[in-house]
């Protein structure tokens, strides 16, 4: 991997090769994952880009190859009585995993969480992947609460 010398918003010239980097990803995870799909995950990065709450950040190489995003949405919780910055996707390029990069990125989404007065930052982490095997997320002071359970609804599943 080479060096990263910027960290920066997301722009529109970055969304096909972070399409390309999502898409492996899910292959990777999931052999059956559709490539129809990279129009989707296209949109989502575009929507990003327009939504006022929302940040994305890229890692960028020297030569300019993307090496990671990290995506965070800034949310206000009445039950913590205040906002929270919640980081939806940090994703690095195979080849710069467990180089900093992933590191950079978290920094990036703290920093802004802290800018704009959040009382804490939350992510959910698949137990199955790397980044926990690693400890990744504990490394860097953060909390696994073991006393709430994560569930998720798809729309198709009710019709």
């Amino acid at each position: 991997m080479e060096p990263i010398i910027a960290l920066r918003e997301l722009e529109q010239r970055d969304v096909p090769e972070l399409v390309e980097l999502v898409f492996k990803y899910k292959r990777e995870t999931n052999r059956d994952f559709p490539a129809s799909k990279r129009s989707e995950i296209g949109a989502a990065f575009f929507h990003a880009m327009e939504s006022e709450s929302t940040r994305v950040w890229v890692a960028a190489s020297s030569a300019g190859r993307l090496e990671g995003y990290i995506a965070a949405h800034l949310t206000h919780d009445p039950m913590i009585a205040g906002c929270e910055i919640y980081v939806s996707d940090l994703l690095v390029a195979e080849t710069g995993r467990g180089s900093g990069v992933g590191s950079m990125l978290l920094d990036r989404a703290e920093r802004f969480g802290r800018e704009r007065g959040a009382v804490r930052v939350m992510l959910n982490n698949p137990k199955a992947s790397e980044s926990y095997r690693r400890d990744f997320y504990k490394k860097r002071g953060y909390i696994e609460r073991l006393e709430f359970a994560n569930f998720v609804k798809y729309p198709e599943d009710d019709e």
